[in-house]
């Protein structure tokens, strides 16, 4: 079944809306995921306090605060960045080149519940302006609010269950989609040592209302990044994803894959200056949705821990 020219247009926005994040944001989620983990996994709720020492009765009754620091379980981060993509609108004949350009600004919360579980909390808002096709360009907004469970017992390994909601709208204001959704999901890092760590994750979106119908899909997808500190001031991490959508219009099914390399300097504590390069596929039981992007670019973030 052909779509109107207008939901084609809405189409292209909302797959620009999954796949203009993955160049610059898959290296930047995944450097903010590993540092969120990292904190959680060190964190201990009496690690306020020295170790006890047999000579502790000859000292006297007393508490030393150690130099450890600690846990910070809020974040907040701003960036820019500029992308040279090779098919804009997503289609599998007509590829047109483009250049666009995305500011993005987010807050996360990961307080500590009790035991072994967190509260996670975020909301971010990313703008994408295209320098040919203007008639692309759209706002994000997202929030989201869930509970963590870490498991000790099983190396940290960690499951979580949150609620989404998306809303998409245009430069002008006009609103393009609203998405509410059920996330579910299991993540692990493999810490080999301090500057070398393996990410992976399974989740599960499941769409709980929104609109329009034909654009929203239950997705599934596993995640995996390696992320390397080569120096103090360099990092690359290397991404890959796919994604299984089932569409709760219809009898579409695709299947997406992603594959990325960002290469990251950080002159300062909390500063970024990445490159990235992302190649992706689409598989579609509608041929009409199948299609390649190449994209690549680069830019400058900005986050606080407190």
């Amino acid at each position: 079944m052909k779509h109107s020219f207008w939901s084609a247009l809405v189409f292209s926005i909302l797959v620009s809306h999954v796949y203009a994040q993955g160049n610059t944001e898959a290296a930047r989620n995944t450097r903010d995921t590993l540092s969120a983990l990292n904190r959680i996994e060190s964190f201990t709720p009496n690690d306020q306090f020295a170790v006890a020492s047999p000579a502790d009765p000859d000292l006297g009754e007393q508490l030393l605060l150690t130099p450890a620091d600690r846990y910070q379980p809020f974040s907040m981060g701003a960036g820019y960045a500029t992308t040279w993509t090779s098919n804009a609108f997503y289609t599998p004949d007509s590829q047109s080149s483009d250049v666009f350009m995305s500011a993005f600004a987010n807050a996360i919360a990961l307080p500590h519940l009790g035991g072994n579980f967190f509260f996670e909390g975020a909301a971010s808002f990313t703008g994408y302006r295209y320098f040919r096709n203007p008639v692309l360009d759209f706002n994000s907004l997202e929030a989201s609010a869930g509970i963590l469970k870490v498991f000790r017992e099983f190396a940290d390994l960690g499951l979580y269950a949150r609620y989404e909601y998306t809303l998409l709208f245009g430069r002008t204001g006009g609103e393009l989609l609203q998405e509410h959704s059920l996330v579910t999901g299991l993540r692990k890092t493999f810490q080999f040592s301090r500057a070398n760590a393996l990410f992976l994750s399974a989740e599960a979106d499941f769409v709980l209302g929104g609109e329009p119908g034909f654009a929203l899909a239950h997705d599934f997808s596993v995640f995996a990044a390696h992320q390397i500190d080569w120096t103090r001031y360099i990092q690359t991490s290397l991404f890959y994803q796919m994604n299984v959508l089932a569409f709760v219009e219809g009898d579409r099914a695709d299947v997406r894959n992603s594959f990325g390399l960002s290469v990251g300097f950080k002159p300062l504590q909390w500063i970024n200056i990445s490159a990235s390069s992302w190649l992706g596929f689409n598989a579609s039981n509608q041929s009409e949705f199948d299609y390649f992007v190449g994209n690549i670019g680069g830019g400058i973030t900005a986050s606080i821990n407190f």
